[in-house]
Order: C-alpha cells, then sequence, then structure tokens
C-alpha cells in the first residue's frame, strides 16, 4: 500500500511539473499590444496628384494599424480565444502575425498565425492559413479563426473611391478612381 501511495503521489508530481513546463513553453515571449495610430490617406492622396498618379501605397505599418484597429473592435477570435495583443508583417500577398492570447481567459499563448490577403473592390481580407506555438505547428483544422477585413473606402475622402488593391513587398498599393 505504502509503494502504491508513493507511485501515486511521484505520477501527480510528474504531471505538475509537466503541466507547468506547457504552461511556460506556450507562453509569450514578446510583448505585443492592440494599439494602434489612426492612418490618414489624405497626405497620401495629395502626393498623388503631386506626382499625377491614382495610386497610393500603404507601407507595413499602415496596415499593421489598420488589423490591428479591426482586432481591437473584435478581439474574440472564437469562443475559447481572445487576441490581447499583435504585430502584422508583409510579405506580398502573405502576412504573418505574432499574436499574443488566452486561452478560456487565464491561458496566456504566444502565437504565430499565417494569413493570405486579398482584396474585392475596398475590401481588405486576411484569412487564416495557419499557426505556430514556438516551433509546434498547429493545423488549421484545430483553430477555427474568421477572416478579419477591412473597407479601405471607409478612410477615403467621399469623392475618391478605391478601384484596385495590389500586394508587393511590404506595402499594399492602393488604385484609386473618382466616384
Amino acid at each position: 500500500m505504502k509503494k502504491l501511495l508513493i507511485f501515486v503521489l511521484l505520477l501527480a508530481s510528474l504531471a505538475y511539473i509537466g503541466k507547468a513546463a506547457a504552461f511556460r513553453y506556450i507562453a509569450p515571449t514578446d510583448t505585443h499590444d492592440l494599439s494602434y495610430s489612426e492612418i490618414s490617406i489624405a497626405p497620401k492622396i495629395v502626393d498623388m496628384v503631386k506626382n499625377r498618379q491614382f495610386a497610393a501605397t500603404l507601407t507595413e505599418a499602415d496596415v499593421n494599424s489598420l488589423l490591428k484597429q479591426a482586432l481591437a473592435r473584435h478581439p474574440q477570435l472564437n469562443d475559447e480565444v481572445t487576441v490581447t495583443g499583435a504585430d502584422f508583417h508583409l510579405d506580398g500577398s502573405r502576412l504573418t502575425a505574432d499574436l499574443n492570447l488566452l486561452y478560456h481567459g487565464n491561458i496566456p499563448i504566444g502565437a504565430t498565425c499565417y494569413f493570405q490577403l486579398s482584396a474585392a473592390g475596398s475590401v481588405l481580407t486576411a484569412t487564416y492559413d495557419g499557426a505556430t506555438v514556438k516551433a509546434i505547428a498547429i493545423p488549421p483544422a484545430w483553430v477555427t479563426v474568421p477572416p478579419l477585413e477591412i473597407d479601405l473606402n471607409e478612410y477615403m475622402p467621399s469623392l475618391v473611391g478605391i478601384d484596385r488593391i495590389d500586394f508587393a513587398g511590404t506595402g499594399v498599393t492602393l488604385h484609386f478612381a473618382l466616384r
């Protein structure tokens, strides 16, 4: 009986240590937040008129701010996961997001999520394409993330609309049309 008690205590101790190690492993190593700076398209339009081009480029920082703003409005990804911080990186139409998450409201997780960018008219859409936690790949089927959508016409003056959106390098080029 004494050996069984020692075995159970040892097993419980190992389970506790394993759980603590797992929580420590998945915890975020970088601090990200959802603070963003308002972007203004108006100066880009002024530059566009000066250069006689009907296009302007949003930088990676602009896209980062737009996506953080969208996440700040709706930080709950699904019933179990809430975003507490993010930092986005562009590579053409590929978007990488370094995220700080809370699972069930109390387990912090640091994850890198991958998205595919697409555009339909003035709407920029980021569609979830997979994730990693540290070096562990998380299959897309395990996580449900709704697409992030931003209507860029909300940031445009009333006389100008977006005709087309192109992705190149670390920027997004907006092609304009008069309304």
